[in-house]
């Protein structure tokens, strides 16, 4: 197993069967046709109690063979009218193609809880650390909070607890990418520039970086000269670099941006930058 980047590959193939005859015999030939295929992380699987079922997006093969992907609403106007015909089915390769299906490991496999030590001593003072911890405890037990992961601390580099909300602040995206400094000249397409720079950082989870640090937080200047990360860190740079675009708005607009923490398929635990 290469450790939590081990996945779970789902091919969908169809059956068709060939009938013909030799030597006054009827043969059956059976021909299967690989349609498309999808993964699933197994980490995915393992911290959503052994149970998953979603619709599954189909990465499909560039051509399939006596098949077409049509609308739900398909029609030609004119059935003499070859190039729209044929103008309307490629324009229907673009319909992504979804199964729906469900994913049960039996008997579960239970993990074992994450930061089961609440904070990790070293950079915070003392007080800050009781005072989150306690805060977090009580948001655990708290009944319309149940299901909930409620997080106060990150551990860093070091492997000592940070006050996650340290990690947000304003950071100037590079002159290379964009330049929002300019008075009146303003980019209005910079949080484009930036989601686009983000995006072609490489990924990669912490449990395959750190091996000692399960879930560990960067700093964006940590993430930019490590060179790659996992959903927190691009995340966090994304999210500072909309902070500081936004305060260089000229058009009056006041925007703010949050990091939302939740669950998504096939991704599992995962970070949203919302801005609103």
């Amino acid at each position: 197993m290469e450790k939590s980047g081990t996945r779970i590959l789902v091919s969908l193939f169809d059956k068709e069967i060939y009938r013909h005859q030799e030597e006054g015999k009827i043969i059956l030939q059976e021909e299967n046709r690989f349609l498309g295929s999808f993964e699933i992380p197994l980490l995915t699987l393992l911290t959503s109690t052994g149970k998953i079922e979603f619709n599954f997006k189909i990465n499909r093969p560039f051509c399939l063979p006596s098949y077409r992907v049509l609308a739900e609403q398909f029609f030609i106007i004119s059935h003499n009218d070859f190039l729209l015909q044929d103008e309307q089915l490629r324009k229907n390769e673009q319909i992504p193609t979804y199964i729906n299906m469900s994913v049960t490991l039996d008997p579960p496999i239970c993990l074992p809880d994450e930061n089961a030590q609440c904070d990790y001593k070293g950079y915070e003072t003392e007080e800050l650390l009781s005072h989150g911890t306690k805060y977090a405890t009580d948001c655990r037990i708290n009944p319309k909070l149940k299901g909930r992961k409620v997080s106060v601390f990150g551990e860093n580099i070091d492997a000592e607890s940070v006050l996650l909300c340290k990690y947000l602040t304003k950071v100037r995206p590079p002159d290379q990418l964009v330049d929002v400094d300019r008075p009146g000249q303003f980019d209005h397409h910079a949080i484009e520039k930036v989601a686009r720079f983000v995006s072609l950082i490489p990924f990669i989870e912490d449990s395959r970086k750190f091996e000692d640090l399960t879930d560990m937080y960067c700093t964006p200047q940590e993430f930019l000269d490590i060179g790659e990360g996992d959903y927190e860190e691009h995340a966090i740079l994304l999210c500072c670099y909309f902070k500081y675009i936004d305060s260089k708005r000229d058009d009056g607009l006041k925007v703010e941006s949050y990091l939302v923490f939740g669950e998504a398929i096939p991704e599992g635990r995962t970070v949203y930058v919302l801005r609103k």
